[in-house]
C-alpha cells in the first residue's frame, strides 16, 4: 500500500497523461491549469479548492477563486480530478487510472490517502441480477492510518 501521491517515478508519466486530456479536447494548456494539476498530483493529501487557491495565488497574481473552481469543474469532467467528502469539505485528488478506478483508504486525522489496487470484478457486487449497468464508481474507506491510530 502506498500513498496517493508518493510515486515520484510515475509523476512525469501521469502528468503527461493528464495534460494530454486537455489537448484531446482542444483546450488550452495554460500555466495555471498545469500548475493546478501538478499541485494536486504532488500533494501528500487531497486538497480543497481553497487549498489550491492559496497555494497558487502567489505564483499567479490576479488569480481568482472562480478561475480555480471553473478549472476544477473542467478537470472533473475530463476525469483528471475526482472529488470526495472528508469531514465537511469537498476534497480533490488526481484520477490515476481511467479504466479501473481505484479504491482508497482515507485517514480522517492526517488526511493521507492510500490507494488499493482492486478491480470491481473482485468485489462481486450483485449488479447483473439488478439489471444495473455501472459506468463509473469509487470506493473510499474512512478511518485512521497506523501513524495516527498509535498517537
Amino acid at each position: 500500500m502506498k500513498t496517493h501521491a508518493a510515486d515520484p517515478g510515475n509523476h512525469e508519466t501521469n502528468l503527461i497523461s493528464q495534460l494530454s486530456k486537455l489537448a484531446k479536447h482542444r483546450l488550452r494548456l495554460t500555466g495555471q491549469r498545469k500548475a493546478m494539476i501538478e499541485l494536486v498530483m504532488h500533494s501528500n493529501k487531497p486538497l480543497t479548492a481553497v487549498d489550491m487557491y492559496h497555494s497558487l495565488e502567489q505564483r499567479f497574481p490576479g488569480l481568482s477563486y472562480a478561475t480555480v473552481y471553473q478549472n476544477i469543474k473542467l478537470f472533473i469532467e475530463l476525469r483528471i480530478l475526482e472529488s470526495f467528502i472528508l469531514g465537511d469539505e469537498v476534497r480533490f485528488r488526481i484520477c490515476t487510472d481511467q479504466e479501473h478506478p481505484r479504491y482508497h483508504l482515507i485517514c480522517m486525522d492526517c488526511e493521507r490517502t492510500f490507494s488499493l489496487d482492486m478491480k470491481m470484478e473482485r468485489m462481486r457486487f450483485p449488479l447483473k441480477s439488478k439489471g444495473f449497468q455501472p459506468i463509473s464508481y469509487k470506493f473510499d474507506v474512512y478511518g485512521y492510518c497506523t501513524d495516527c491510530r498509535d498517537l
